[in-house]
């Protein structure tokens, strides 16, 4: 229960990245499907990973059936 706390506190913009991130999507795929820079990209991708107490991509894809 305590990861889906952590996920309910990302914002609307972070949560949008962590589906495209587990979808497998580049940060460069992922600016260009938003309209944003890479920078933002990578600003928003560090947030929700720093949010969610993960290191790595590894670990971020655990928490995807929780999504």
């Amino acid at each position: 229960m305590h990861n889906l706390a952590l996920i309910d506190a990302l914002s609307e913009r972070e949560h949008q990245i962590f589906k495209l991130v587990i979808a497998g999507n580049t940060n460069k795929q992922m600016s260009n499907e938003l309209c944003v820079a890479v920078r933002t990209i990578e600003v928003h991708r560090s947030k929700l990973m720093e949010k969610l107490g993960v290191q790595n991509i590894a670990e971020l894809m655990k928490l995807a059936p929780l999504v």
